[in-house]
């Protein structure tokens, strides 16, 4: 599972890059742009889950991305395949969940964004 994530690190990458523009945090960016250079989908997922909106950690500050990331690492080295699977079953929810937020997230910044925009030509100019 460790490996699917990591062969889906680029658009893992490219909604949290898209959050963080639309979150205005340029750090992140910057962090992403740099990780992008290294061409490698380990180092690529590190900037991923650090730039990881803080809306979508839970509660206590856990990052749902570092919780997958340090198991799958784990499990991949340290574990039995039947015990990976285990693993992995019981988090493809959590990256279905982060995945489906991030979408969210963007599709929901975009509605509101088209909505106020929109609302602004329609007043009337001030005198």
């Amino acid at each position: 599972m460790r490996r699917v994530v990591e062969d889906e690190a680029n658009a893992i990458v490219d909604l949290v890059e898209e959050v963080a523009r639309t979150d205005g945090d340029n750090a992140a960016v910057a962090r992403i742009a740099e990780a992008r250079k290294s061409h490698s989908g380990t180092g690529l997922l590190e900037i991923a889950k650090d730039a990881l909106p803080l809306s979508l950690r839970v509660a206590g500050g856990a990052n749902p991305l570092q919780v997958m990331w340090d198991d799958f690492s784990t499990g991949m080295h340290r574990e039995s395949e039947e015990d990976c699977l285990d693993r992995a079953l019981e988090l493809r929810d959590v990256l279905v969940h982060v995945l489906k937020k991030l979408r969210s997230h963007q599709a929901e910044r975009r509605a509101f964004e088209k909505r106020v925009q929109d609302r602004a030509g329609k007043r009337s100019p001030k005198k």
